[in-house]
């Protein structure tokens, strides 16, 4: 009799572990098919902002194995290539020891406080250092590079090849980097054109300083007018320098006509007159003509390259200014006066232009980037250790040995297949 109940007892329980056993596994099942979808809701997520690898496997080891392994390579890889940067322009600039650790403070400041990183001021820093700038003149001239990139929209280096082209064009050197970054940022704004773009086009267009005498706002201002035109980039630059040729008189027949007209484009030290004033001249002059002889001058004057400048200057000295004020008649005239006024335009551009979501998002990165460099400054001597160590066992003879052995055994693995294979080629009629 307890036999019995203790054999009945024990179907009981056996039953209840099998019932709740098929519980479990059809909430498992449950769990797996549930799971499935959401992983699948998660690759179609995911292939939305192209991060479908984010779904491979699971998730939790994929991110620290990811973040380790590219935490270590962007960190190396930033801090290699800030240090072979930085060392560049101790080297080939004469910097000091004293010298350069201030440039790295600096470098650091703009990355914790910019959207640039240490390697794009590095690189900047690089194309000041090959301009013949020592560590002390880099460090008084690294802000105005900053906002004018910034303001500009274009990157550093750009920005700090930029001004060295133009600022040395124009014989103003280091110390006018403040006036041409914002020269240059006013008239493109004028102009409707990117920075850099016109910049280009002024790089072009700087000869004609040495040779005429003419100003860098003149220069600006004829390079504006020209991109009104759809004449931009060097196109602009080459167009201003053929209509400064054409009226210093190029040719004797030229030189002939301008005497002729009474038309006197230098002053009594050989340089161009300022801008407005020879424009109005001109302007003066044509307009006492009736419409043949004009076209009839201006075809004596200039030659088609040189014609398209002018031709937007006149249109410009004979439009009305908009929202003139006192003294502004004309649109060349208000244009000027705007780029003559343009002090602090760059400075203040960059300071509004760093508070956008973009530029707030540039100096997250930024920001990282300069940490990765700052890690790679106290992990360095272990690292060049490694590649030490690595360089010795590469060129070592047990290495060389090994990798003769490798290279052997793959070669015959190689050449006994291609043998198998002409053997089954040659004899596939026995073989089938």
């Amino acid at each position: 009799s307890q036999m019995k109940d203790y054999y009945k007892e024990l179907e009981l329980g056996t039953n209840s572990g099998v019932a709740s056993a098929g519980k479990m596994s059809n909430a498992f099942k449950r769990l797996t098919i549930d799971g499935n979808n959401v992983h699948s809701m998660a690759r179609g997520l995911a292939s939305g902002f192209n991060l479908l690898w984010l779904t491979w496997g699971n998730l939790v080891p994929l991110f620290a194995g990811a973040a380790i392994s590219n935490g270590f390579v962007q960190t190396a890889k930033t801090g290699m290539q800030v240090a072979h940067t930085l060392e560049t322009i101790a080297i080939l600039g004469g910097n000091t020891a004293e010298e350069m650790a201030a440039l790295n403070i600096e470098l650091d400041r703009i990355g914790n406080s910019g959207p640039f990183g240490p390697l794009a001021v590095a690189e900047s820093m690089k194309v000041l250092s090959l301009a013949g700038l020592k560590a002390n003149e880099i460090l008084a001239v690294t802000q105005e590079v900053l906002n004018f990139s910034i303001a500009g929209t274009t990157d550093l280096k750009t920005a700090a090849d930029a001004l060295v082209s133009i600022s040395t064009a124009f014989g103003m050197g280091a110390a006018g980097f403040g006036r041409v970054s914002d020269v240059v940022s006013k008239a493109a704004a004028e102009s409707k054109t990117s920075v850099e773009s016109f910049a280009n086009a002024m790089k072009t267009a700087s000869v004609i300083h040495k040779q005429y005498g003419v100003s860098l706002e003149d220069t600006a201002t004829g390079i504006a007018a020209l991109s009104q035109l759809g004449i931009e980039h060097t196109a602009a630059g080459t167009a201003l320098r053929n209509m400064y040729a054409d009226l210093s008189g190029r040719s004797m027949q030229v030189a002939k006509v301008l005497r002729a007209q009474g038309i006197e484009m230098r002053t009594a030290t050989g340089e161009f007159r300022p801008m407005l004033e020879v424009v109005a001249d001109l302007n003066t002059k044509l307009q006492s003509l009736d419409g043949i002889s004009q076209k009839n001058l201006q075809q004596a004057l200039l030659s088609e390259r040189g014609a398209k400048g002018l031709v937007e200057l006149l249109q410009l000295i004979n439009t009305a200014a908009k929202n003139a004020g006192a003294g502004m008649s004309n649109a060349l005239q208000q244009m000027r006066k705007s780029i003559e006024e343009s002090y602090g335009f760059a400075a203040i551009s960059g300071a509004k232009l760093s508070q956008t979501g973009e530029s707030q998002f540039k100096a997250v990165k930024a920001t990282l980037e300069t940490s990765m460099n700052d890690a790679y400054k106290s992990v360095e001597p272990t690292l060049r250790l490694i590649a030490d160590g690595l360089r010795k066992a590469f060129s070592s003879p047990e290495f060389i040995a090994g990798l003769s052995l490798m290279v052997t055994m793959t070669a015959q693995l190689a050449l006994s297949f291609v043998e198998l294979t002409r053997f089954i080629v040659e004899h596939q009629g026995a073989i089938a």
